[in-house]
């Protein structure tokens, strides 16, 4: 492998995930007598997604909108995972994968309040968070109003 004077490598090896890096071990004999510990850690986080939006459409569904870091353009997603919750009374969280900029949430609870925020995935890794956004379904029975300009 190495020559003398010259690091020989003798293992190396990936660690688990910290943070938000990926951690390598590598060790190399120097000189043939020192063994010398390396670790790399390399940023791979993927950012937030940005503009976040939600608008009520029934007592039952939200539309939420939303888009991509422009830092994250060099990095194709793959996918979003769309995370939200009411707020009163506090229930789990739910979680939908999806793969476009926008998703509709279904069979929500009428008159509630929620709190929903994103994340982008790719082949690298997981973003962070998006930042919050909370809507309020309808009532039940209020449907939302429809401006028809043929109504003059």
């Amino acid at each position: 492998m190495g020559r003398e004077g010259k690091g020989e490598h003798r293992r190396a090896e990936r660690g688990g995930e910290r943070g938000r890096g990926r951690r390598w071990l590598a060790t190399f004999k120097f000189l043939n007598v020192v063994d010398v510990d390396i670790v790399v850690v390399i940023d791979i986080a993927l950012a937030a997604v940005v503009d976040v939006r939600a608008t009520v459409l029934s007592s039952s569904s939200i539309d939420v909108t939303w888009h991509d870091a422009p830092q994250n353009n060099a990095t194709p997603i793959v996918a979003y995972s769309v995370h939200f919750f009411p707020t009163n009374p506090r229930r789990p969280e739910v979680q939908q994968v999806v793969t476009s900029t926008n998703h509709v949430l279904r069979n929500l609870r009428p008159d509630t309040e929620y709190v929903i925020y994103i994340m982008a995935y790719s082949y690298k890794g997981k973003s962070k968070p998006s930042s919050r956004v909370t809507a309020r379904t309808l009532v039940e029975g209020i449907n939302t109003l429809m401006h028809s300009e043929d109504s003059c």
